[in-house]
């Protein structure tokens, strides 16, 4: 469901099959060396100072430990019992967006006992599926449903939502940050916005997949 990159190692979070561990030194070889089950879903990985940091379906993030001969579990918390969908870190904090739910962010500086920061909701009642996002500077975007929210990301202790707005191809999506544009890829093609201004986002166009 997910992929981090360590030198020539690639974890790949593979939901009922664990976090597999693949050598791709050889890129047209890749062999597994290593691996890690759980008894939840993993679904999102990234990678820490070395280690791996794993977040699954029942909420639980966990720093493991590949250095010795057997894996092994450095810490853990479940801070709010909602899925992980995905991870994603910058320095020593690690971002969990929570698919229907939010996002969170997590401290991992001391990875013997990480810790819970803060969390944000998305701001309908019932939340909305999150396929994909990005982060840039002091933002994270995340499109879900029909909307595209901007999250000031500056201080994770205090997650601040700066701007959300609507569009109506924002279905099935992920996004990719490029400067000051935003693309979102959805069902049918891909919408491109101006966000030089995260309060004040301007969209720029769209083409469809069958232009």
């Amino acid at each position: 469901y997910s992929i981090a990159f360590l030198g020539d190692t690639a974890f790949v979070a593979s939901r009922q099959a664990g976090l597999r561990v693949l050598d791709i030194s050889d890129i047209t070889n890749p062999a597994e060396v290593d691996s890690f089950l759980s008894d939840n879903y993993i679904d999102a990985v990234t990678v820490v100072d070395g280690k791996p940091i794993i977040g699954d379906r029942s909420g639980n993030i966990k720093v493991l430990d590949f250095s010795g001969d057997t894996v092994y579990v450095v810490s853990e918390i479940n801070p709010l019992g909602l899925r992980n969908w995905r991870l994603k870190s910058e320095g020593n904090i690690v971002y969990s967006l929570m698919d229907q739910y939010g996002l969170a962010t997590i401290d991992v500086s001391d990875s013997s006992a990480i810790v819970f920061m803060d969390t944000i909701y998305w701001e309908e009642s019932g939340g909305g599926y999150a396929w994909g996002w990005d982060i840039a500077e002091d933002y994270a975007y995340i499109p879900y449903n029909d909307k595209f929210q901007m999250i000031n990301i500056s201080n994770p202790y205090s997650l601040i939502s700066e701007n959300t707005i609507q569009h109506i191809s924002l279905t099935y999506q992920d996004v990719h940050i490029d400067g000051n544009h935003a693309y979102i890829t959805n069902t049918s093609g891909i919408t491109a916005f101006d966000i030089a201004y995260p309060s004040s986002v301007l969209l720029l166009g769209s083409v469809n997949n069958n232009d």
